[in-house]
């Protein structure tokens, strides 16, 4: 049975990367598949977001990411949406090694097959799990290593076991992709010296400074400092704000109403249950509270940033539930338990927004298609910023791209706009006034014809 559960977590997230179009935040193409994008083809085809220009941002995962693309590349796969559906099923097979690691942890606590079983099931048919699990997000490639983590930490702290040293280099790859989780970190190290492991804490810094060293000298070859993008990271916005002031701060319960928005009418049975479990459990619980306290004392929140410890709530919750329903015979619990699961579970299904972004993602890539007919002189987005669009990763041609983000054109602004078209372009404008701008476009001599039904898209020449 645990055999056909692996097997069925592994088919619903190739599904889940076939259907998941677009990108789930700016962030998930701009930090990574843009970039990536850019290393191979030149700085020119490469919309850089101001992280990438203040340096704040680790260039790890667009690197990695780039030599995964061109392998792809050799492989004939081509345009942004085929090279989408091969980097999340990529994802979603990679993600499976998080599932394994959370079979393996809940090993350490119960061998009780029930359990194994429930819990096994829930994860893999979670919306949450197999949305994000396909996502090319820094946040889901950080899931599986700290799963991995999780269960390293259990096995120094259940059985002894000296593996702080793999462990340290485990939790140093982690924070070159996700610079918060050094939170994580901080937790275990408070742990191991708590239960006076001064030998295992020690190892695990070493570890973490073997990996330090490697990931300043990479950025010391891109900035000229060693350990620039962190160091400016925490400049920039822990100290500064900037993040803050740009995209606004939040209440300091937003990561606790993020369970309703998550999990629904499951949200506060899954919160009593996992507070529950604290009594019995508390020192397994730290690293997930020091990461969850950490982000909520800092300013700027996104339901994402939170995302790679919310499995953790379920793993403690489960064995709360699992415990007092076949140990001390309260089966009504389990019952409850797995019941709310399905129905906030099935509400989230049927209303989450599967693919987002999508549209001028799949403009672009249609205008990718259109070019080896009608060849391709540039290409203007009208109504849109740029981090709206799927960028040079999406349209993958060598052309320039315009963007002209309002989305109400005044007659003047209007001019300026239509000297900057260059002849046989491609104007994509969604919201804006289209007979205006074709009457504009026709006083200079360019004619257009719409590219898709919708009309929101048109090729000129």
């Amino acid at each position: 049975m645990i055999y056909f559960i692996f097997l069925l977590a592994l088919i619903l997230r190739l599904v889940a990367a076939y259907y998941c179009t677009g990108f789930n935040h700016p962030d998930e193409h701009f930090q990574i598949l843009e970039p990536a994008y850019g290393l191979i083809h030149g700085d020119a085809y490469w919309l850089k977001m101001w992280e990438f220009d203040s340096g704040i941002r680790s260039m790890v995962l667009p690197y990695f990411f780039s030599y995964i693309m061109k392998f792809f590349y050799a492989l004939g796969i081509e345009g942004g949406q085929s090279m989408s559906v091969a980097l999340r099923t990529l994802m979603g097979c990679y993600s499976m090694v998080g599932f394994y690691y959370f079979y393996q942890s809940l090993l350490l606590f119960t061998k009780e097959k029930k359990t194994l079983i429930l819990a096994l099931f829930m994860v893999s048919i979670s919306w949450w799990q197999l949305y994000f699990s396909v996502r090319t997000m820094g946040e889901s490639i950080a899931i599986p290593l700290m799963l991995m983590s999780f269960y390293l930490f259990l096995k120094e702290v259940k059985e002894n076991q000296k593996n702080s040293f793999w462990h340290g280099l485990l939790l140093g790859v982690l924070f070159t992709i996700r610079f918060q989780s050094a939170l994580w970190s901080f937790g275990i190290g408070l742990v191991l010296l708590w239960r006076k492991k001064i030998s295992a804490a020690t190892m695990l810094v070493l570890g973490f400074l073997v990996v330090m060293m490697f990931f300043g000298a990479f950025d010391y070859s891109l900035h000229g400092t060693f350990l620039h993008s962190p160091l400016e990271y925490f400049r920039v916005n822990i100290l500064e704000g900037v993040a803050s002031k740009q995209f606004g701060a939040d209440p300091w319960h937003r990561y606790i109403t993020l369970f309703l928005r998550f999990f629904s009418l499951f949200a506060p049975v899954l919160l009593y249950f996992s507070f529950q479990s604290m009594r019995r459990l508390f020192i397994f619980w730290i690293p997930t509270l020091s990461f969850f306290l950490g982000h909520m004392m800092v300013s700027h929140k996104e339901d994402r940033f939170i995302l790679p410890v919310l499995i953790f709530f379920l793993f403690f919750a489960l064995l709360e539930v699992c415990r007092k329903g076949w140990i001390l015979q309260q089966k009504k619990i389990i019952l409850f338990f797995v019941i709310t699961f399905v129905i906030g579970n099935s509400y989230k299904f049927y209303n989450h927004p599967w693919s987002i972004y999508a549209d001028l993602a799949s403009r672009f890539e249609l205008i990718h298609q259109l070019d080896k007919t009608f060849p391709v002189k540039g290409v203007m987005v009208i109504g849109e910023k740029k981090e709206g669009t799927g960028g040079y990763y999406y349209l993958d041609l060598k052309v320039p791209l315009y963007f002209y983000p309002q989305k109400i054109i005044d007659s003047n602004e209007l001019e300026k706009m239509t000297a900057q078209i260059p002849s046989q372009a491609n104007i994509i404008a969604p919201w804006t006034n289209w007979s205006l701008l074709h009457q504009k476009l026709q006083e200079k001599g360019v004619q257009c014809v719409p590219n898709d039904p919708s009309e929101s898209s048109y090729r000129c020449f």
